[in-house]
């Protein structure tokens, strides 16, 4: 597992450490989540709401109980093995309850005809900080060609 990170400070003042280390610890469990197919528990890192916003690509997605189905379909409601990896991890500070990261991701899963397939894509998510801990409020995927 990669665990180093680059930090951006975009608000006044140092940024708090345990603010860092709060959104790196949520992020990783979201990756975690991610390979193991659970779309409750990697849903749990985004904010419940209507006015949540996911883009992948082009597609822009309103609402967690949107993404929430999308994401069944593309887990394949946890049938699927595609695994992923990260690295460039940049965490940046715009406030003591906003924080914003971005990654290059990298997967790789059987294909339908038993093929490898790998792809990689850049994530970005924007974390509220709430009651319930950080919580993406919008985030966005995107494919980058080989």
């Amino acid at each position: 597992m990669i665990t180093n990170y680059d930090v951006v400070n975009l608000s006044a003042g140092m940024p708090d450490p345990d603010l860092i280390n709060g959104v790196f610890d949520a992020f990783l469990k979201l990756m975690d989540s991610a390979n193991q197919h659970d779309v409750d528990k990697h849903l749990s890192f985004y904010l419940n709401h209507p006015g949540l916003t996911f883009v992948l690509n082009t597609e822009i997605i309103h609402g967690w109980d949107t993404l929430r189905s999308k994401q069944i379909l593309w887990w394949k409601n946890g049938h699927n093995d595609v695994q992923y990896k990260w690295n460039n991890l940049r965490i940046a500070c715009l406030s003591d309850t906003l924080i914003a990261t971005v990654a290059n991701l990298s997967s790789e899963r059987t294909g339908e005809t038993g093929e490898i397939l790998h792809a990689n894509f850049a994530f970005s998510a924007t974390w509220l900080k709430s009651a319930k801990g950080w919580r993406i409020v919008n985030a966005h995927e995107t494919m980058i060609k080989n």
